[in-house]
């Protein structure tokens, strides 16, 4: 059976591990990528090639920042590139929605006629580190501190160097900052995604709805899970 390709993008290995690593479902994909497969339903015929945003060429023209170019970056990457569809997660990091989702959507949107790839994005409320400390569960089978999770982690909106930003408590939780690529892939991989749809409904729920939608039904994976 041939391969379906899917770009992901995110901000770095925490989120997406090695940048062009392993591209098979399993061993090597970091937390964002096991999620999305999660999402779509794990089928055995996706592979996913991971890369941090910073690689990503921005396309020039008018749009609302360098957010919005990116994402049109990272569908024309896909096109030329032969991928079935782009994901594209960044962090919130206390900026207003129409800075960073809102961009997201708009440079997706603006690009859609063109390059009709199918493309989801999200952010993270308010960074991706509050999705890997909603399910202590899935801390605690990552080998880490279950009692450093939050069941309402986009609340922690403080200062990156306090107890009220989520990359604190995940550093605590897993006991360094060393760790959390392999720990979040970790987490990943055995999240309760009903649970952390209810815990992060403002980043991940609807980012989770957007890969549905827009990439199960061109990759036809199982249920969601």
């Amino acid at each position: 059976m041939s391969s379906l390709r899917v770009l992901i993008v995110g901000e770095g290995r925490h989120e997406v591990g090695i940048p062009d690593g392993d591209p098979a479902p399993e061993g090597g994909l970091g937390a964002l990528p096991r999620l999305v497969h999660r999402l779509l339903g794990s089928p055995d015929s996706i592979r996913y090639d991971c890369r941090p945003l910073r690689s990503v060429m921005h396309v020039h023209g008018k749009a609302r920042n360098d957010f919005a170019r990116k994402v049109k970056g990272a569908m024309r990457t896909a096109k030329l590139q032969g991928h079935k569809g782009v994901v594209v997660v960044i962090d919130r990091d206390r900026e207003p929605d129409r800075k960073r989702i809102g961009a997201l959507r708009e440079g997706r949107d603006s690009m859609q006629a063109d390059v009709p790839v199918p493309c989801a994005v999200g952010t993270a409320v308010e960074t991706f580190d509050a999705w890997m400390i909603a399910d202590p569960a899935a801390i605690r089978a990552a080998g880490g501190d279950a009692s450093m999770s939050r069941p309402d982690p986009e609340k922690l909106d403080g200062r990156a160097e306090t107890d009220r930003h989520p990359k604190v408590l995940a550093t605590k939780a897993f006991g360094g900052r060393r760790e959390l690529p392999q720990k979040y892939a970790e987490v990943a991989a055995s999240v309760d995604i009903d649970l952390l749809r209810r815990c992060c409904p403002q980043g991940f729920a609807p980012f989770a709805a957007e890969v549905e939608e827009r990439l199960l039904p061109v990759v036809g994976g199982g249920q969601p899970g």
